[in-house]
């Protein structure tokens, strides 16, 4: 569980961070570490920060991304996210589609969930047992 003082410890640390020059994997662990946190928020900021700096986003940020909001049940933002990464031509992954079925199971988003399962077997991405799992857990809801 998030406690106040972990958001406020990383808020303060990309408070010092923000105005040096920071590349991807900086932006990636300060995301990753909002993920862990739950902090969904804070990760989309910092993601606005990126692209507002120009700073090239990559696969592995956008997944994620994708993870926080899912973990938050914020469904609409994961889907939002993922488009994103579509608009921007990013190589989107195994990774990238369980994690968004994910959030969309979470929220009970199932036919959603559906046609990203139908979205994923069009693009003739790899699926795996997480994938199916969350597929079917979406549609059971």
């Amino acid at each position: 569980k998030t406690s106040p003082l972990d958001v406020t410890c990383l808020a303060l640390v990309w408070h010092e961070v923000r105005n040096y020059e920071l590349n991807n994997y900086h932006f990636m662990v300060v995301v990753d570490a909002c993920a862990k946190l739950r902090a969904w928020t804070m990760a989309l900021h910092i993601f606005s920060v990126m692209v507002r700096n120009e700073v090239e986003c990559d696969t592995i940020t956008c997944n994620v991304l994708i993870s926080a909001c899912g973990k938050r049940s914020e469904w609409e933002k994961a889907l939002q996210l993922f488009c994103v990464m579509l608009w921007n031509e990013l190589q989107s992954n195994t990774i990238t589609f369980n994690t968004a079925l994910s959030a969309c199971e979470k929220a009970g988003a199932w036919a959603q969930a559906f046609h990203l399962f139908g979205v994923m077997v069009q693009e003739r991405v790899e699926s795996d047992i997480t994938t199916c799992n969350a597929a079917i857990s979406a549609c059971e809801k």
